[in-house]
């Protein structure tokens, strides 16, 4: 009998040691270096009391099933919390997803209350693309948030994460929610944000705003009323190449992507690069891709190369009574700058309404302070079914503030393609003449697109003609996909295909590759008129170029040319492990223009365990390094040409670094290289700047 109840209790304890290493805490200061806990809060507690200080990083080792809110408090408060920095990530041999759960009725799964300088990071190691962590809030309850963050939370990032609520849920639970205080500085990316009523929620003091708000590169999907929504308390906020998608059909009343109540005077929300599509609506419901309704006097809202696609042979919602997917309206002034997006509505519709049933861009905010920009969009609406109107754009207030539309294309079916105040117009001339001096550029047209919910164009197409396509240059510079615009005639809508004007030489592309210690370089070219032929220089620092040879061209008109050039022995020759190349493009009348810089690094001392993001880069970057000693890391942004626009240098301690360079705010929308050197390592990174 003894040796059983012997074997019960190391049987008991065994399990309460295996609950206990479900999350490991590793510090720089405090009494407790290092410790194990059974739950996500019973470590954060540990943080909020003292125990662990300075640099604190987390593991989830095994999946926590949590019995209370996680909160994390500020550093600093009155409980003796005092951290510098928190990092969690999985376990560093994680090979499964590690899930933090929540199944509480009414209650957040994680609150940051205050909380600063916490990064959550799906990934073991912090490397890969693959996600290994999941926070899950799985109760339906009006209040069962998963993450909410208030009272000043800042400079929080959360990556490579999946944040999940209830799948369509019946009441108002929000995956991700942003409340008062303003909380300011925090990042959500490459992550997946699904579930709940509402993805992303905004909600905060219109007098203290939420700040510098960033969801990028993320997968919205699955909620029940709006993907995102920015209700109140909205400072700038960017929303960049995000998908936003709902499988699972919702059933409330009206379904958004995006819906935006007001935005701070001050203040900007940039909605770019954006792809909505496969929103699936049940019963009878109104479904809308981008709405913002003013209440109060707002601030910007800019849409740039966004694609919306509400209807599509999937998911074509029949019951739709009604299914906008660019939407101004109210009557109280805000400023909307829409260029160069794709708006496309399809499906069939079964009821009427008494007014146009679907409409891709629709402007009826009627207030004499209202800014409104409409340039280089595609409406293209080919929804049918019920007796009303399916239109590419309807302007109900066009002699109402301030407004400048042309340069669109619009399609319209069955019968008429656009309306304008009171009226439906399918006759281009007529539109024009009556829009004066709005629309003088437009276009009517239906166009070829390569499926029903991407943005790309099929070319060629006798539909999708320079006359119909044709914009005007902006400041968008680049397309849904990075691809550079042309600066004469780029494209309307969020897709840049083939050049639309000739050039004397279209370069497609240009490589440098690492060949034993010879350096291939390898372009191509498409439209060659008037060139006499390419130098090739070289440079050992990005900024001083030397000519190393000249190709002479092919004179091939308007055919695909592909040139092979090798350096040999290049790095012998420069006495550089790092080398920078370009081609100076030579025309026969003198004149001249330079490529894009390509490096190529052979040192076997390039640094290792390294990263930054976000990329492309709206404002600050952050660069992460892992050393293993102090010391200096010196960051050098190089432009296209090679030159070299600033530097900087920042001090390094044993561990994670988390580096913020603010000078990447001031540079223009282009591509450029982040030179990065430690001691005797150097490593070179190609950025991508947006605006």
């Amino acid at each position: 009998m003894k040796n059983f109840y012997t074997a019960i209790c190391i049987f008991i304890l065994m399990q309460l040691s295996a609950s206990a290493q479900n999350i490991t805490v590793t510090a720089t200061a405090g009494p407790l270096l290092t410790s194990s806990y059974p739950t996500l809060k019973a470590a954060f507690d540990g943080i909020n009391n003292g125990s662990h200080q300075g640099i604190i990083n987390i593991r989830i080792v095994n999946n926590t099933a949590e019995n209370a809110n996680c909160l994390l408090d500020s550093s600093g408060n009155a409980t003796s919390s005092n951290y510098t920095s928190i990092l969690i990530r999985p376990a560093d041999t994680a090979t499964v997803i590690k899930t933090i759960s929540m199944s509480l009725t009414d209650t957040t799964l994680l609150t940051l209350q205050g909380a600063d300088n916490l990064s959550v990071d799906g990934r073991p190691l912090g490397l890969g693309a693959n996600i290994f962590l999941t926070l899950s809030n799985n109760v339906n309850g009006a209040l069962s948030n998963t993450v909410v963050l208030k009272d000043g939370a800042s400079s929080n990032q959360f990556r490579f994460c999946n944040i999940t609520n209830v799948a369509n849920s019946t009441l108002t639970p929000v995956t991700v929610r942003i409340l008062t205080g303003r909380n300011s500085n925090n990042i959500f990316s490459r992550s997946v944000i699904s579930g709940g009523y509402i993805g992303l929620l905004l909600n905060g003091d219109d007098a203290a705003p939420n700040d510098n708000i960033s969801l990028l590169y993320s997968q919205i999907i699955n909620q029940k009323a709006s993907a995102i929504r920015l209700g109140s308390g909205v400072g700038n906020v960017t929303l960049d190449s995000n998908r936003i998608f709902n499988t699972i059909a919702s059933s409330t009343s009206v379904f958004q992507a995006l819906f935006i109540n007001n935005i701070n005077p001050a203040a900007t929300v940039n909605f770019t690069r954006n792809r909505v599509f496969n929103l699936n609506m049940s019963a009878s419901n109104i479904l809308q891709g981008v709405v913002f309704l003013p209440s109060t006097a707002s601030g910007t809202l800019i849409a740039k190369n966004n694609s919306i696609q509400l209807g599509s042979t999937t998911y074509p919602n029949p019951s739709s009574t009604i299914v906008r997917a660019f939407y101004f309206g109210s009557n109280t002034p805000a400023t909307v700058i829409a260029e160069s997006n794709t708006f496309r509505i399809g499906g069939t519709h079964t009821t009427d309404n008494g007014q146009p049933t679907s409409v891709c861009i629709l402007k009826s905010n009627s207030s004499a302070g209202s800014s409104y920009t409409c340039i280089n969009n595609l409406g293209i609406n080919t929804r049918t079914g019920a007796s009303n109107q399916h239109v590419g754009s309807f302007i109900s207030t066009p002699t109402t503030g301030t407004n400048t539309v042309d340069y669109n294309t619009y399609y319209g079916g069955p019968a008429q393609t656009v309306a304008f105040m009171s009226s439906l117009y399918s006759d281009l001339t007529l539109y024009k003449t009556d829009a004066a001096p709005l629309e003088q550029h437009s276009s009517f047209g239906l166009l070829d697109f390569v499926d029903d919910i991407n943005p790309d164009l099929l070319t060629p197409s006798s539909n999708n003609t320079a006359a119909l396509l044709t914009g005007t240059p902006t400041t968008v510079t680049t397309d849904i996909y990075g691809t550079i615009r042309s600066l004469t005639a780029p494209y309307r809508g969020a897709y840049e295909g083939a050049p639309l004007a000739p050039l004397p030489v279209h370069l497609v592309s240009f490589v440098a590759e690492i060949k034993n210690n010879n350096v291939g370089l390898t372009w191509k070219t498409h439209s060659e008129i008037n060139n006499r032929g390419f130098d090739i220089e070289r440079s050992v620092d990005g900024s001083v170029f030397n000519k190393v040879a000249y190709v002479t061209a092919n004179h091939s008109g308007t055919i695909t040319n592909t040139y092979i050039y090798t350096d040999t022995d290049a790095f012998t020759k420069a006495s550089s492990a790092i080398l920078f190349y370009r081609l100076k493009q030579l025309d026969n009348n003198g004149s001249f223009k330079y490529s894009n810089v390509e490096v190529v690094n052979s040192s076997k001392n390039q640094l290792k365990h390294i990263s930054i993001y976000p990329n492309p880069v709206l404002s600050t970057l952050q660069v992460t390094i892992n050393s293993k000693v102090t010391g200096n890391a010196s960051l050098q942004i190089i432009d296209a040409s090679g030159k070299t626009l600033t530097s900087a240098a920042r001090s390094l301690v044993a561990g994670t670094n988390n580096l913020l360079l603010t000078e990447t705010a001031h540079l223009q929308t282009g591509a450029y290289f982040l030179k990065i050197t430690v001691g005797e390592k150097t490593t070179v990174m190609r950025l991508l700047k947006i605006n």
